[in-house]
């Protein structure tokens, strides 16, 4: 497992809770889940029968909290324990929101879910190297449930790959997606890489 990403990010949070709090208070007044690059917001709309939520790399828990809204349970993992001190601390009464300390590989594969879920990731699997998501999104398929739904704010297109930042092709998301429904509409990343951001799938 590559931790680089993990570093890079958890040193960030360590000192950061009066940043994270400006940056829900940004996200939740402009609504940045209907942004074009982000399918949470339409999915969740459209999909009001789904009770459960994971939030894979949840930082500071905004997703989550925006998700436990309509949710009846929401699963938030993040491998950093400084994140999620910040997390608890913005939304000390969310009861809905199970915080796990961990990295998605290990935590995805140890819920028990009971019915269909969103799955959303926010511009996370971008940042780690092709084994560590080859390997989370196993373990997605491994306890999906038929009518799950992927909310990825993840990069697809051309074939790119740098320290902190991989775009992978459409082929390849499919290859690890084999039973799900695709819908790669996602918009440009306005020059940067070569590719666009944003996609969605319906697990069969």
């Amino acid at each position: 497992m590559n931790k680089s990403s993990y570093e890079a990010h958890n040193s960030q949070y360590i000192v950061g809770f009066d940043h994270e709090r400006r940056g829900h208070e940004y996200n939740n007044a402009n609504k940045v889940q209907y942004n074009p690059d982000s399918p949470l917001g339409k999915l969740i709309d459209s999909n009001p029968h789904i009770k459960i939520g994971v939030d894979i790399g949840c930082g500071s828990g905004w997703v989550a909290n925006l998700m436990s809204q309509t949710m009846d349970e929401v699963y938030a993992i993040e491998p950093s324990a400084a994140a999620l001190d910040i997390a608890k601390k913005l939304y000390p009464d969310n009861k809905k929101v199970t915080w796990i300390n961990a990295f998605a590989q290990e935590a995805i594969k140890n819920l028990d879910l009971k019915d269909s879920a969103i799955f959303n990731c926010f511009c996370v699997l971008s940042h780690l190297e092709d084994d560590d998501v080859i390997e989370i999104t196993r373990q997605i398929n491994s306890v999906a449930k038929p009518g799950s739904i992927l909310s990825f704010s993840e990069c697809f297109g051309c074939d790119y790959h740098a320290h902190l930042w991989h775009i992978r092709t459409e082929a390849w998301w499919q290859e690890r997606f084999l039973d799900w429904d695709i819908d790669f509409f996602g918009p440009s990343l306005n020059g940067h890489y070569g590719g666009r951001k944003a996609f969605s799938a319906i697990y069969r």
